[in-house]
């Protein structure tokens, strides 16, 4: 009887819409070094098109279907506890990775425990957003304050936007996993929070490659408007304070209103998210 490795990593997908992003992903990651200890899992997230079938032709992938889009913090929260791998790689399904790029995250990673999460290559991170800035992230899509990146050795940063993001399993099981007051938008802000405020640092290793190609676009619904402003007053009470955390609430939906978005407006107001319970 053939003796089962294993997983040292976990790769986990959160796919939705987008057939043709998922299976590049896939292609790479099973191109990666050491590809018996590493575990694709796919959790596709209540996609309408043909992207879940995409798994089908991959037959060591893991898959898990989602009846309905459940939003990116509890289909992650899903995935990781289907993981088996001691790291977990979240990554967008728009990137595709080198052979060698999990082998040498969790190389670093695993060197030291004063590291709580390594990213590959990237031009530009964060550090923590105020809530000015997370609001102006909302009304535009881009969050100021970027910082250039160098393209040589290790760069510690406060929040990788948007960047894969290889952590260790046992750091967010103990973190109870991603925070459910979050939907779609911002889980990750928080987990950077938590990571940081442990005292681990979060590097980018500017000479890990990675390729990025073109992601969905965001926010172009009204529901998605109100997901995205729940995480920002959610996560600015948090951080900030519950009357800030409420003013900023306060002040989203009114521009929502504004702009002529009134179920945005009542969704701000409610508290609206992707998660599954959404109408």
């Amino acid at each position: 009887m053939e003796e089962q490795v294993t997983p040292r990593v976990t790769a986990l997908v959160v796919s939705r819409n987008g057939e043709a992003d998922l299976r590049r992903c896939l292609e790479s990651l099973e191109r990666s070094t050491g590809r018996d200890r590493l575990e694709i899992l796919v959790v596709d997230d209540g996609s309408s098109d043909g992207t879940a079938s995409v798994v089908d032709d991959f037959p060591a992938v893991i898959s898990l279907k989602l009846p309905k889009q459940f939003g990116w913090t509890r289909a992650v929260n899903i995935g990781l506890r289907t993981a088996k791998g001691d790291l977990v790689f979240l990554l967008p399904p728009w990137f595709a990775v080198e052979p060698d790029t999990i082998n040498a995250l969790a190389d670093r990673l695993e060197a030291t425990s004063d590291v709580g999460a390594v990213t590959p290559c990237a031009s530009e991170g964060w550090a923590i957003p105020t809530p000015e800035a997370l609001d102006i992230a909302w009304k535009t899509g881009h969050l100021p304050g970027a910082l250039p990146i160098g393209t040589k050795g290790e760069h510690a940063v406060d929040y990788p936007k948007g960047s894969p993001f290889l952590t260790r399993r046992e750091l967010l099981r103990n973190m109870n996993y991603l925070d459910g007051r979050f939907g779609d938008r911002w889980a990750d802000l928080e987990m950077c929070s938590r990571i940081r405020g442990g005292g681990k640092a979060i590097l980018v290793l500017s000479e890990v490659p990675i390729q990025k190609f073109n992601s969905p676009p965001e926010d172009v619904s009204q529901l998605e408007w109100a997901d995205s402003a729940n995480g920002v007053a959610t996560y600015t009470g948090l951080h900030f304070g519950s009357v800030r955390g409420f003013t900023s609430r306060l002040s989203m939906a009114f521009h929502a209103l504004g702009r002529g978005k009134t179920s945005a407006f009542t969704g701000i107001l409610t508290g609206a998210k992707i998660d599954g319970n959404q109408e």
